[in-house]
Order: structure tokens, then sequence, then C-alpha cells
């Protein structure tokens, strides 16, 4: 079975990060879709930007379990992304668990007006769960805690139980960066720089590894200082969760539109560090990027603070004042850099974004074709998924970096839920178990024999193909390294120097 492709938080109705009493999790797919389904149940509560808080849930006796605390991360998760709520910042309720861990499941049980109180949020998700012979029955309500009506209750039972959490070290590399922008009046060099060299940066990343693996790349995007957000809110939005959908990401950035504004440095970095999903695992390079133009003390949130709970959580600041060097110096962006453990960088925003030409662009995009054609997309959605990725290739023709799209999907091919391709090849593909109606037209009518052979040519195919890509790519940046002149830095070349100097730090190549 497929599961199905996680839909994209709605921009700037976020505030939110995960509620866990563990680290990490890993649950078997059947258990993730049906804890899904359940959060998107939830989900259908009407009551738009409610603040609410996931709870552990607890078994029948009220103890809290580590797979009560499993369904609560996955539930987390999915009520994230819809972006319909306002989810409690994770931090502030480990803090009150381990100040009230004794009083917890008594508040839980008896004093829910109590625990909205403490946690000061208009909705409770609690929940409980219970063994019936091999299926484990999840129940999940949705309480106001004040009155202790239940405004939503919903039920989901999963064959054999939740999985165990997975050792942190078995984890994939993973890479999450926050770009927070300035978009004031003065900056609309900036975001034009952004939408022009987002794929070169995630490309860039995309070839690095770890232990020799290749890593999850997740990218989240603040704007600030922009005079069309409320002030109550600081002129400041999120405009996308942590998200591994760059296409989502680049539409975002090309929808980005400057608006005179104050520009709060320090608050941005707070509302980033407690609104964004920031994994925990020791595999992963966390850091934000905020760039600007005006001072960096301004706001009601001292940038020091705010970098302080940075550092204390293991994440990197980075500053990019956009102008000179000596001028962002005075006005304290430096200042932040060194604090948040970070680089200090200056760039022209005014530098008009160029896309470099380099002979070996047409052969990418051949390649990059062939490897659409390489696919075996699985059902209805797999073929949907297949048309919407070659649109977004489509739509980053020349004008968008299309090449470094390409070599950012051809590297990140084998990792594509819907093709059966890449999951025969990661050996997540149970050929005795697919169904007919999910077989693309090359396969039906065949035995797993025929399948597997089809399958191993595919695979074969794919390999010699991303070799070539990757051949390519190191001759391209060759060429464009000779023949590009002197330029004034710019926000991909700012933003590689620094990534690559601190990953490498953390064992990344």
């Amino acid at each position: 079975m497929l599961l199905p492709r996680q839909r994209q938080a709605r921009p700037g109705l976020i505030f939110f990060l995960t509620i866990v009493l563990v680290l990490t999790c890993g649950l078997r797919a059947d258990t993730a879709k049906s804890i899904e389904d359940l959060a998107l149940q939830l989900a259908k509560l009407d009551q738009p930007a409610a603040r609410l808080a996931v709870l552990p849930f607890t078994d029948q006796s009220g103890r809290i379990t580590e797979e009560g605390s499993l369904i609560q991360e996955r539930l987390t998760t999915v009520l994230v992304n819809q972006g319909k709520f306002q989810i409690l910042e994770r931090r502030m309720l480990d803090q009150l668990l381990r100040e009230n861990a004794r009083e917890l499941t008594g508040l839980m049980a008896d004093r829910p007006d109590r625990l909205g109180q403490l946690l000061g949020v208009d909705i409770l998700v609690l929940g409980t769960t219970a063994r019936l012979g091999q299926v484990q029955e999840i129940n999940a309500r949705m309480v106001r805690p004040q009155s202790g009506q239940i405004l939503l209750a919903a039920r989901a039972q999963i064959l054999e139980g939740v999985a165990h959490r997975e050792d942190p070290a078995a984890l994939p590399p993973s890479v999450q960066i926050a770009l927070l922008l300035d978009t004031s009046g003065s900056m609309d060099g900036l975001i034009e720089q952004a939408r022009a060299r987002l794929w070169k940066l995630v490309s860039e990343l995309a070839y690095a590894e770890k232990d020799g693996k290749s890593p999850q790349i997740e990218v989240a995007l603040f704007e600030y200082g922009n005079d069309g957000i409320a002030a109550g809110e600081g002129y400041i939005r999120m405009v996308s969760p942590f998200a591994s959908d760059l296409d989502a990401i680049f539409a975002a950035l090309v929808n980005l539109k400057t608006n005179g504004g104050q520009e709060y440095a320090g608050q941005a970095i707070q509302q980033a560090l407690r609104r964004l999903q920031w994994k925990d695992e020791r595999a992963v390079y966390r850091t934000i990027f905020i760039a600007g133009n005006e001072a960096f003390q301004q706001g009601p949130i001292d940038f020091k603070e705010a970098i302080r709970e940075a550092q204390s959580r293991g994440i990197i600041v980075n500053t990019i004042y956009c102008g000179e060097r000596t001028q962002g110096e005075a006005l304290g962006w430096a200042s932040g850099a060194l604090a948040g453990g970070g680089a200090y960088m200056h760039i022209d925003q005014d530098r008009t974004a160029t896309v470099e030409a380099a002979p070996q662009d047409a052969e990418i995009r051949q390649l990059t074709d062939r490897l659409h054609d390489n696919v075996l997309p699985a059902g209805p959605a797999g073929k949907s998924e297949l048309a919407r990725e070659k649109l977004a290739q489509k739509s980053a023709a020349g004008k968008q970096a299309d090449i470094d799209r390409a070599l950012f999907s051809a590297r990140k091919a084998s990792s594509r839920s819907w093709d059966l391709v890449s999951r025969y090849e990661n050996g997540q593909l149970d050929l005795d178990r697919l169904k007919e109606q999910d077989l693309p037209a090359d396969l039906r009518g065949k035995d797993s024999r025929e399948v597997r052979k089809i399958l191993d040519q595919r695979v074969a195919e794919r390999k010699a193909i991303q070799d070539r890509l990757t051949a390519l790519r190191r001759e391209r940046q060759l060429h464009i390294q000779r023949s590009a002149p002197a330029a004034s830095p710019a926000l991909d070349d700012a933003m590689l120097r620094a990534i690559k100097k601190q990953a490498t730090g953390l064992s990344f190549k």
C-alpha cells in the first residue's frame, strides 16, 4: 500500500511545534496511516486559529505509556501540517510535564479547566488506548477545558499496535533550514535572489552525505518587517513550516511581496524557534538564516534572549546583512551571528539574480526527462505526482534555474514513495501484496518474476543516469567557476559558505 502524500500546511496560520515526551519515534506504515486518518478527523473541527494542546495518550488505567507518547507525536505532526490550529510550543509543555508530573494525569482526568488555564489553550486533545486482542483501539477527544464539553471525538484501530521508537543513530541524516526574509519596502532584490537561487542552494545540499547517506532536506520560510502583517504578530508571518516539497517553498517565494514595515529580528528568530517543528536527533544540521538591512536590536524581544534559546537547543543562527559589511557590523548583525554560534555575512541585495549557462545543460535536461520516463507510478496518486513533478520542472525552466532543480530532483529520485522503482530499490516493496489497480500498464498481467526483472532493469538504468548526472554536475561547476566574472556576494553564495563549514563540523561531507 502506498502512503498518501502529506498535505502541506497553508501559509500564515500556524503557531506550532511538536508537543512530546520522547525525542524521536518510528511508526509502521499502516500505523502511521491510521493515526493520520485519526488526526484528519480531528482537524474537521470548525475552530480556526484555536489554541490547542495535544497531550500524551493514556492506557485504560490512566497511565501515560510510551505508545501514548508516540501517538501524541504523530497526531501533533499531522495537525500542525493542516495549518488550522495554533499548537502549543513543545518546550512549554515539556517543562510543564517535568514540573507537574505527579498531578498531570489527575488534571487530565478531573480538572481539564485547570489544565487549560495552566497551558493557556482553548482546546485539549485527550485520548486513551486499549488492546482488543491483536487490535489496538485509539479514542481521541477534543475538549473545551473551561466547560469540559467534548467538541469532537474520533477513533482508530491499528492491527498489532504502535511500533517501538527507533534508535536515533539509525535515522537518516537531516538538514533543517529556516529562512527568515525581511520583506519591507526596500528588499525586493533580496526576495528575487531567494527565488532565483533556492534550487542552487538545495541541489548543493542534496549532494552532501553523512555516514554514506544522503540527507533529508527541509526548508521553512518566514517573512518579517511587512506592514501587510498585523502589528500584534510583530509584522511576522510563517509562510511555510518545514517542508521537503521544495516546489511548495519556491511557489511561496514567488508570492512574497514587499511592503514597508518594522523589522524585529529578535522576535522573528524567537517565533521561528517556537513555531517550527525542529528535530532533536543528533544526525540533524539545524540552522536559521535571517536576512535584512535594519538595526538588529529593534523590536520587543531582545535578540540576545532569542539567540540564547537557540543555543540551548543546538540551533545555529546565521545573519545576512543586505548592504556594506561595516554598516551591518555597526547595526548589530555581526553581534547576532557571534552570539548565535553562526556566521555573519553581507550581500548586495540589488545584485541581479542571473542563471548561469554551461555546455553540460542540454545533456542534463535530456537525462532529467529519462529519469521521469524511468519511474513506475503506483495507482492514480502516483500518476498525479509524476504529472505534478513534470509540470514543476517545466515551470522552473530557464528563468528559474531549471538545471539546479533537475540536479536536486535527480539526487532525490530514489526517495519517491509513489514510485514502485524507488520503493523496490529501497527494499520497501512487497511484490506479493501489490494490487492490480496500483500497477502501471508496464506491469499488469505479469507474474512476480517478470515484475522483478523489469524493476531490476529500471533500478540499473536509474543508477547509470544518476551517476552521469553527478559527473555532469561536477563538470558544470568547474566550467562556471572558471568562466564566471568576479561579482559582489549574493544570497546563495553566502549561505552555502556557512552551511558547508557548519555541516562539516557535524560530519557531513
